[in-house]
C-alpha cells in the first residue's frame, strides 16, 4: 500500500525493511522484509502475482559473498507500467512490481472533537479505516506514538496496557484527548471502565551499570497492571507482516518514541570494491601483470 517513489540509495540506507516512511498522502508505513519483495501488489481478490523474471535483478559480487554468506544479491526493482495497448502480447518483463509495506502504526484516533475514539485497523487493508461511533464522516488520522525496544523490536504503543485493561477490548471503547500543549502529560487516554492515563514520561529510559535500559513506560504498565513481568517487549518484527513470523523471545523494556524519531531505524550497510577474478590464465593477463 502507499503511493510515492523511492529511491534505489534510498531503499539501502534510509528506507530499508523495517524501516518507515510517510507517503504522499501523509499515511506512516513500515517497509516490508525481502521475502515479500518482487511480487506484484494484490488485485482485488488478495491474490499476489510472483515476478515474471526474477533472475533479471539477480547479480553476484564474490568479496561480499564470501564476507556475508551468502549465495547472491538482488537489486531493488524499478516500476515498470504494462503496455496497455498490445494486451498480454510483446509485454516487457517485471511489470507492476512495488516495495511492500504495510501501514503502520496500526491505531487510529478518530477527528471529530466529540468522539476521539481510538481504534486499531488492520496493517494490510488498504482502504482507509471509519470511525463506527457515528453516521457522519469524520477522519481518521493515525496516532502519533509506537515503541520500539533495544533488539530492534517494532510494536504499537500499549494502549491498553498502560491503562491496565486486562480484558482488552472487553472493557470497552478507548478515546485519546489532547489539551493542546506540546507536553506529554498533555495527552491522556481514557476507557469506558472508568480508568485513565496521561502519557507524562513515556519517551523517558536510562540504563543501570549493566547497560540495560529502565523505562517509564514499562514501570507505568507495571504498575497498571499489578505485575512485575508486565510491560516487556513481545518480539515482534512487524516489517515480517502481521502473524507471518513468530516474535521473538524479547522480554526488553520498552520505550515510546514517535514514528518520525532518528532513533527508530538504523541500516546495517556493508561495502566493497568490486575486483573482478580471472578466468582463466592467458597471454593477456601475463601481459598486464
Amino acid at each position: 500500500m502507499g503511493r510515492t517513489s523511492i529511491r534505489t540509495g534510498q531503499l539501502i540506507s534510509t528506507f530499508g525493511p523495517g524501516s518507515l516512511m510517510v507517503d504522499r498522502y501523509g499515511t506512516s508505513l513500515i517497509i516490508c522484509g525481502l521475502d515479500h519483495w518482487f511480487k506484484q501488489e494484490p488485485d482485488t481478490d488478495g491474490n499476489v502475482s510472483p515476478a515474471s523474471k526474477p533472475d533479471e535483478f539477480r547479480f553476484s559480487e564474490w568479496r561480499l559473498e564470501e564476507a556475508l554468506q551468502t549465495d547472491f544479491f538482488m537489486k531493488p526493482p524499478d516500476f515498470r507500467i504494462p503496455n496497455r495497448l498490445t494486451g498480454g502480447a510483446e509485454q516487457k518483463p517485471n511489470v507492476n512490481l512495488h516495495i511492500p509495506a504495510l501501514r503502520f502504526p496500526s491505531y487510529f484516533v478518530c477527528n471529530r472533537q466529540g468522539c476521539r475514539t481510538l481504534r486499531k485497523a488492520e496493517f494490510h487493508i488498504g482502504r482507509p479505516p471509519k470511525c463506527s461511533e457515528h453516521d457522519t464522516y469524520s477522519r481518521l488520522n493515525q496516532v502519533r506514538f509506537i515503541s520500539i525496544c533495544p533488539k530492534g523490536h517494532i510494536n504499537d504503543f500499549p494502549w491498553r496496557e498502560l491503562l491496565g485493561c486486562t480484558k482488552g477490548e472487553e472493557c470497552g471503547r478507548m478515546t485519546l484527548h489532547e489539551q493542546g500543549s506540546s507536553d506529554l502529560a498533555s495527552i491522556r487516554v481514557k476507557c469506558e471502565c472508568g480508568r485513565s492515563e496521561s502519557l507524562s514520561g513515556v519517551t523517558n529510559f536510562d540504563r543501570d551499570e549493566n547497560g540495560v535500559i529502565h523505562s517509564t513506560l514499562s514501570e507505568k504498565i507495571r504498575k497498571a497492571m499489578n505485575s512485575d513481568s508486565a510491560g516487556q517487549c513481545s518480539g515482534r518484527r512487524l516489517w515480517h507482516g502481521p502473524g507471518s513470523i513468530d516474535p521473538e523471545p524479547c522480554g526488553e523494556d520498552i520505550i515510546a518514541t514517535f514514528p518520525n524519531a532518528t532513533n527508530v531505524y538504523y541500516s546495517k550497510t556493508r561495502t566493497s570494491v568490486f575486483v573482478p577474478k580471472p578466468i582463466a590464465e592467458s597471454g593477456e593477463t601475463d601481459q598486464i601483470r
